[in-house]
């Protein structure tokens, strides 16, 4: 077996006689490497140059796992199912909540604390009791949607099974003429 470097992060392994096979392999010397048997390419070494995600790539990988619905169709569900729960990531602070208000009967849930509150494996004083049940509906807001959209795919690989999030967020929900309230102080 004969060991090459052929870029930075690459070995190439060629051998003799073997089948050709695409295998990973440790090289500590070079830290971690992604290692081919003869000049094979794997898909880690698309991943390793593209680990660094901006907020849009996050935002925009979310949408294509999550279901997206109009403010009219959330209102619809809303009134057709009063078990469906609106969780609005939005932060307490954000100005937003004042100039948009927001949509009746929405949980605010901070984006950065929805796991942990849907979480059941966390304590019971840290959970949200609205967050235990995987079958029930939740649609997720912010105030455009993008953080909505990672609301969403985080309750859906969390197990939830009947979650969609709301294409514009609370802006969308106010500029389609449905009604909003103020937060309370």
């Amino acid at each position: 077996m004969r060991v090459s470097r052929v870029a930075p992060q690459i070995v190439r392994l060629m051998t003799t006689g073997g089948r050709g096979r695409r295998r990973r392999a440790r090289a500590p010397q070079m830290g971690r490497a992604q290692v081919m048997l003869n000049g094979g390419v794997e898909q880690s070494e698309r991943k390793q140059k593209n680990m660094a995600k901006t907020f849009k790539q996050m935002v925009s990988e979310a949408r294509q796992e999550v279901q997206a619905i109009s403010p009219q169709e959330a209102q619809q569900r809303l009134q057709s199912n009063p078990n469906t729960l609106v969780v609005d990531v939005r932060e307490p602070n954000d100005p937003s909540h004042q100039s948009l208000g927001d949509i009746p009967g929405s949980k605010d849930v901070p984006l950065g604390v929805l796991a942990i509150r849907a979480d059941l494996e966390m304590p019971e004083s840290v959970r949200d009791q609205d967050l235990q049940d995987r079958s029930r509906p939740v649609i997720t807001t912010c105030q455009g949607g993008g953080q909505a959209a990672l609301a969403a795919k985080t309750l859906k690989d969390m197990g939830f099974t009947n979650v969609t999030m709301i294409e514009g967020g609370t802006q969308g929900w106010k500029d389609a003429g449905l009604p909003t309230e103020q937060p309370a102080s």
